[in-house]
């Protein structure tokens, strides 16, 4: 970084912020989403994460890159992209690796792992539940979600988002293809489906549950009550600003896939509250 007080006086403007492949969001067409880094500055360090990921790998990828957004570099910009790259190189090593996901984001942070407060802890296993929730993204944001039935056993009259327990002897991805496929009549296959977090919930008088939380952009066959006798209806919701009836847990979920972390520990005492 040194060496960009020395070169020619960059172009200012407002950048993203976090222009990256994750952040591009590819439905029924090609959107840059998630703004909230945006800042007049520098316009060049928006490209860093672009121009240096494609680089390494598809060679003709990033001149093409750089022309499409009418960027061609003289040896100034050049240096200076190089500076901005380890700058960023040395952040990258202060928070750890991301997630490389795309339309969503899913952050790790310093607090992943709650600190027990100096409480004993016992040597048994942990015994708890095994959940998936199988989140169907649109490009707009939208999240699928179910409104349970007044007299469902759980959740009752609110909206959650797809999913429940494991079966015996079910591996996560499945269930929650199988949870798509039972509640909304959706098939999404096993290279549609992405990692998006992981949710520890304690339940204070009950057993915990694990939540996998997994992404699909893309499935067969539209949406629809594939379970009425369950399920009051389907409905998208807004991940940024979910509607008052949704379910605690779910509104949980969406945050952290918009705003991170990437695994959360909800409703320990020892973690101080609920989040």
């Amino acid at each position: 970084m040194s060496t960009l007080p020395g070169l020619d006086r960059l172009p200012i403007w407002w950048r993203h912020g976090d222009f990256g492949e994750r952040n591009l969001w590819c439905g029924r067409r090609w959107a840059l989403i998630d703004f909230e880094r945006s800042e007049p500055t520098a316009l060049l360090s928006d490209f860093v994460k672009l121009a240096t990921s494609l680089g390494r790998h598809h060679p003709a990828l990033r001149p093409a890159l750089l022309e499409g957004y009418d960027q061609s570099l003289s040896d100034a910009k050049e240096c200076a992209l190089a500076a901005f790259a380890a700058a960023n190189a040395a952040s990258a090593l202060v928070y750890g690796p991301r997630p490389r996901t795309r339309g969503y984001r899913a952050r790790r942070t310093r607090r992943q792992v709650p600190d027990t407060g100096g409480m004993a802890l016992s040597e048994a296993a942990h015994l708890l539940i095994g959940d998936v929730a199988q989140n169907l993204l649109r490009a707009n944001g939208a999240a699928l979600c179910l409104r349970r039935r007044p007299d469902a056993a759980l959740a009752l009259g609110q909206r959650t988002a797809v999913g429940s327990h494991l079966k015996a002897g079910e591996p996560l991805n499945l269930a929650a293809r199988r949870e798509a496929k039972e509640d909304a009549g959706s098939h999404i296959s096993a290279d549609q489906q992405e990692f998006g977090d992981l949710v520890h919930r304690h339940e204070p008088g009950g057993m915990d549950r694990i939540t996998a939380v997994i992404v699909a952009q893309a499935w067969t066959g539209e949406p629809h009550n594939a379970e009425p006798d369950k399920h009051e209806g389907l409905f998208w919701v807004s991940m940024e600003k979910p509607p008052p009836d949704c379910h605690p847990y779910t509104v949980a979920i969406f945050h952290m896939l918009t705003h991170g972390p990437s695994h959360q520990a909800l409703n320990w005492p020892t973690l101080g509250g609920t989040r």
